[in-house]
């Protein structure tokens, strides 16, 4: 039995006369007349994005571990080049040591007054050299030969040499 919903229209003449009509109307569906989502459509859209986040987090954490690799390499040859500066500017020696076990990088002045580090971000680890290495920078002299090496979670490498004749530290990545 379909249910029927009457409309009434309101009229009016010239006449000053009213006249109410009722039309008949069948009802419509409630949905229809209630804008607005469902309970199920909300859970089948948060189901969606739930999949495809899952689907791009691995990616996107390769990307952002990359990412750090990249830049601790390229921290760490501006952090020899800052040492090597504070050498040449104060015309005395800085040592620069490795520490792998902490992962840092340290340079201290041999007369004091100066002394920086540079610690790598989690997720990164110094896998060349692997004990504690100690150069001594000489102002006006060239740099000794000196390599780090640094691997990120997925294993990925990356590292830095630092050119003898020019002292420059340049930067390389495995791909």
């Amino acid at each position: 039995m379909s249910q029927v919903r009457q409309s009434c229209v309101r009229t009016t003449c010239n006449h000053a006369h009213l006249t109410i009509r009722c039309l008949p109307q069948p009802q419509l569906a409630r949905s229809a007349m209630v804008l607005g989502i469902t309970l199920i459509e909300i859970l089948v859209t948060v189901a969606i994005i739930a999949v495809m986040v899952g689907i791009s987090y691995p990616t996107l954490t390769r990307g952002l571990d990359g990412i750090r690799l990249r830049t601790s390499v390229s921290q760490a040859g501006t952090f020899f080049n800052r040492a090597r500066m504070e050498a040449t500017r104060h015309q005395r020696p800085v040592y620069f040591m490795v520490d792998p076990e902490k992962k840092q990088l340290l340079a201290i002045a041999t007369e004091g007054g100066w002394q920086d580090e540079l610690k790598f971000e989690s997720g990164i680890t110094v896998v060349f050299p692997m004990e504690r290495v100690q150069l001594i920078l000489y102002p006006g002299q060239s740099s000794p030969e000196f390599r780090l090496r640094l691997e990120n979670r997925a294993g990925t490498r990356a590292g830095l040499k630092v050119n003898v004749l020019t002292g420059a530290a340049e930067k390389w990545h495995d791909n």
